[in-house]
């Protein structure tokens, strides 16, 4: 990724899913009682709330962008 902008690289949502998919593993490892397991448990849950809260401006945006089309 030589010469691009940190902020120009675009995230998919299969790179989400393998951040959800390496925090479970990663605390089944650490175990989920621990400090870094927990962590980690925390970590995914934040991951999948971010993953699940950007669509509802995506959609507002674009039914208002709609809205001032149609």
């Amino acid at each position: 990724m030589d010469g691009v902008a940190p902020h120009a690289v675009k995230v998919t949502d299969t790179d989400e899913d393998r951040s959800i998919q390496a925090c479970a593993f990663s605390a089944e490892v650490a175990g989920k009682e621990s400090i870094v397991g927990r962590r980690l448990d925390e970590l995914q849950d934040y991951y999948g709330f971010v993953q699940r809260e950007r669509t509802a401006p995506i959609e507002e945006w674009r039914e208002r962008y709609g809205a001032d089309r149609g």
